[in-house]
């Protein structure tokens, strides 16, 4: 397993707690071979919040494009396998407001072809929430690929599929080119 921690500045922080608190119960309703599977939210001895999640062989998406763009095939395996979680997180009601490379794993362990596993779903939205748990500003995009209607500052309740659509088009973009969008 893998734990993810915040720093013990940003646990003083409401707001981010509220955040990473999210983030866990979010991930924790999604099972799907193309999502990190988080499996607990705990904290620490010294009281620092964790996220307990399944450990994942191999680098992010990011680390594979320092080399340049991908060939076609191995672009249209990953962008199909993150639009395969994605799926699952919008069926169980969830945006996940922040795909770019960084938060692509490509699993490489078990002898298996490369898996495209999505994770951090620390800025999701909820669509059942009835609270706003972040408002679309500042560091809450990734700006490369944030699709129009985040920059115009719509509710995260109001938020579907598509600014995640967009996404996964701006790193397929990325894949195909070498270039961020």
């Amino acid at each position: 397993r893998a734990l993810k921690f915040i720093s013990s500045e940003l646990a003083q922080d409401a707001h981010f707690l509220k955040r990473f608190r999210h983030e866990a119960k979010a991930a924790i309703k999604l099972r799907h071979p193309n999502i990190v599977e988080v499996v607990d939210l705990d904290q620490a001895e010294d009281g620092s919040p964790y996220i307990a999640m399944e450990f994942v062989e191999g680098p992010n998406l990011r680390r594979e494009l320092a080399s340049g763009a991908l060939s076609v095939e191995r672009a249209q395996a990953i962008a199909r396998g993150v639009a395969l979680g994605l799926g699952a997180a919008h069926a169980n009601g969830i945006v996940h407001r922040d795909v770019k490379p960084e938060n692509i794993l490509l699993a490489t362990g078990n002898g298996s072809s490369e898996i495209p596993k999505l994770l951090d779903f620390g800025i999701a939205a909820m669509k059942e929430s009835t609270t706003t748990i972040s408002r679309t500003q500042g560091l809450m995009l990734t700006p490369q690929y944030a699709a129009p209607e985040q920059w115009q500052g719509m509710a995260s309740e109001a938020l579907d599929a598509r600014p995640d659509l967009y996404a996964v088009g701006g790193v397929l973009y990325e894949m195909l080119t070498g270039e961020i969008p």
